[in-house]
């Protein structure tokens, strides 16, 4: 397979848990790259995440998301 997959999550285990999307953020990327897919994650920058010691990858990419009327 030759998909490639960009998930963002504002959960990623075990950079940043909360809840169960912490978790399907963590295992839905190794499973896709299981079956041959090739994926990247992105998070938001949170201290915790950035701190870990796993090796992370700034980019160069800004977005915003639009909340309600915001």
């Amino acid at each position: 397979m030759n998909l490639r997959v960009t998930s963002i999550a504002s959960e990623i285990v075990p950079l940043a848990k909360t809840g169960g999307l912490g978790d399907v953020g963590g295992a839905l990327p190794p499973a896709l790259e299981s079956i041959g897919c090739h994926c990247n994650a992105f998070l938001p920058a949170y201290r915790s995440a950035m701190n870990c010691g796993l090796p992370i990858e700034t980019t160069d990419l800004f977005f915003s998301v639009p909340v309600a009327d915001q």
